[in-house]
């Protein structure tokens, strides 16, 4: 309610009563002036001590007229006494400063609410940075292992054919030995590209999110030697480059876990597009995840989900698998009729 309306209706209660009260007193005699402690109270509570000190100085000039000059001979000293001069200041300090107090409190609250604003705002600026410096440093490893790594044993192997080849033709019997080191290399070569693309996937905004996962279920089936399924979409996904990494990790994340701490052996992907958007399921048969053990991170997780307006449900299903279902909304502009 503004002030104006308030400062009306504040005069008009003051208004009424003072009349009334010549024309009640002979009824209910000092007891008419109850409504004045109320009323000192509530100016003090809307307006502040200051109006309330005005306003009981009016009540006490009411008051003299009424129980000093018009019907003095009806009152008795310590009413007049206890009715004018004691209770009304005492209630006009008592209610300014509870005012005071509050509006005092209220301007704090609204400092703590911005300055947590603030620091929200800061903090997700962070927490974004962090994380794109984390997807950076992935994709430097990545490259590091693929490219640096990847490179040196490459030539290992080369060399190993050659010496193997020289060997063979010498009928060296060590022959052998170096067609093992030659396989041996090659089976590191080949790990160490599939570890370097968990770090670092193929171009999702080019290639998309399915032939992304397509890459992900197939490298961690053969490095993990575990069962992993993907249902491929009916038809093509068109998901936003950031949409589309932060599922990506989802699905890395989630499915490694599974793996390395709740003993899953079994696991399913499955992603599909429907009215309201899209939506991606995970299942596996290792242990429900409980406070106790192992976890992932769940900050990191909503982080991943906020970015992209996603929620996120997990359940048992009938079966006894640990199902993680996530749901992500059309955009306005991507929405069907």
């Amino acid at each position: 309610m503004s002030r104006r309306k308030l400062i009306i209706i504040y005069a008009a209660l003051w208004v009424i009563y003072i009349p009334a009260t010549f024309v009640v007193f002979p009824y209910v005699n000092i007891s008419c002036g109850i409504p004045m402690v109320p009323l000192v109270g509530l100016g003090g509570w809307w307006f502040g001590r200051g109006v309330a000190l005005k306003m009981t100085l009016v009540s006490l000039i009411q008051n003299f007229f009424l129980t000093g000059i018009v019907y003095a001979d009806q009152v008795i000293m310590y009413q007049y006494i206890f009715s004018g001069y004691l209770v009304l200041p005492l209630i006009a300090f008592l209610t300014g400063h509870l005012r005071t107090t509050h509006d005092a409190i209220r301007k704090l609250n609204r400092l703590l609410e911005e300055r947590i604003t603030e620091r929200n705002e800061e903090l997700s600026a962070l927490t974004d940075q962090l994380l794109r410096d984390s997807e950076n440093m992935k994709i430097t490893r990545g490259e590091m292992l693929h490219d640096g790594i990847g490179q040196q044993l490459t030539g290992i192997q080369l060399i190993g054919s050659s010496l193997y080849d020289q060997l063979l033709n010498e009928q060296d019997p060590t022959s052998a030995l170096a067609d093992y080191l030659r396989t041996k290399t090659s089976r590191i070569h080949l790990n160490i590209r599939r570890i370097s693309r968990l770090l670092f996937p193929i171009r999702i905004g080019q290639v998309g999110l399915t032939a992304a996962l397509t890459e992900l279920s197939a490298t961690i089936r053969e490095l993990k030697k575990i069962h992993l399924e993907l249902h491929e979409p009916e038809i093509p996904l068109h998901l936003e480059e950031e949409v589309s990494l932060q599922l990506y990790r989802i699905c890395q994340e989630t499915t490694l876990h599974a793996i390395d701490h709740l003993g899953a052996n079994h696991l399913s992907m499955h992603i599909a597009e429907d009215r309201d958007g899209y939506r991606l399921r995970l299942a596996h048969n290792g242990t429900v995840p409980n406070k106790a053990g192992p976890n992932p991170p769940r900050n990191l997780l909503n982080y991943r989900l906020n970015r992209i307006a996603a929620s996120m449900d997990r359940f048992i299903d009938h079966t006894g698998r640990t199902i993680t279902e996530v749901s992500i909304p059309r955009k306005p502009r991507e929405a069907r009729t």
